[in-house]
């Protein structure tokens, strides 16, 4: 099956799937039915109630019945589980992330494959549909687990190339590079946007503070890059 981002999701499929398989075998088989599922649901008051190792589990089962649900691109079932998934157990990032990119990149190119024929206008709208539904699904996964870094630079990379709103990436970009244990990436982007929309100097100037706050010994933060990039635009504004 061909999707956009298929090898990640399907990383974070195998990675519930090792846990589940390490849980005793009754707890598999009661958890694993649908219709035992359906009676554990988290409902008002009995949410706050359950158990936080009952609930991983239920997620984890929840999140593989998705899987399923996703192999054979059934749209509709494959948010339900989604949804389900995140109702159980709101904690883990990647339930957030693949959920919604699934969302994003695999239902508007399951509607293209299933209608080729559909004008360009309308499959640009089910791609622009899927990316507002990703971004509505992670500012919920932000309401209700905090600040979080990695959902705000998916939130921006939605609104980039999703929706080519670029000015709403580089206030997400910015936002998560602020917060603790950011991924490096982000102070990048939020550059990288702003010379997108012609804000040099305001590139300028952040780089100029992102800078020293770059360890050398990290591959990932890319000091010698940024350094490079800072001194080119430098040159260039000089000149003006």
């Amino acid at each position: 099956m061909s999707c956009s981002g298929c090898s990640s999701r399907a990383w974070a499929f195998a990675d519930v799937n090792s846990r589940i398989l390490h849980l005793p075998g009754l707890v598999l088989l009661a958890l694993a039915g649908s219709a035992v599922l359906d009676r554990l649901r988290p409902a008002g008051h009995d949410a706050e109630a359950a158990s936080g190792g009952w609930r991983a589990v239920a997620a984890d089962v929840c999140w593989l019945r998705a899987y399923e649900a996703w192999r054979v691109q059934d749209e509709a079932l494959t948010e339900l589980l989604i949804r389900r998934t995140l109702s159980w157990d709101p904690r883990p990032q990647t339930f957030w992330v693949n959920g919604a990119r699934m969302m994003a990149h695999d239902f508007p190119a399951w509607r293209t494959a299933g209608d080729p024929a559909a004008p360009a206008a309308v499959q640009a709208e089910w791609r622009r549909n899927g990316a507002r539904a990703a971004i509505g699904l992670l500012e919920e996964g932000l309401r209700r687990r905090g600040p979080d870094a990695v959902l705000l630079c998916e939130i921006a990379g939605h609104h980039w190339h999703g929706l080519g709103d670029i000015a709403a990436a580089a206030a997400y970009y910015r936002e998560a590079a602020a917060l603790p244990g950011a991924p490096w990436h982000a102070g990048r982007l939020h550059a990288e946007a702003l010379l997108r929309l012609g804000r040099r100097k305001e590139a300028r100037d952040w780089l100029r503070t992102l800078l020293p706050q770059l360890p050398a010994a990290d591959p990932a933060a890319q000091r010698a890059i940024v350094a490079e990039r800072l001194a080119q635009l430098e040159r260039e504004l000089n000149r003006q």
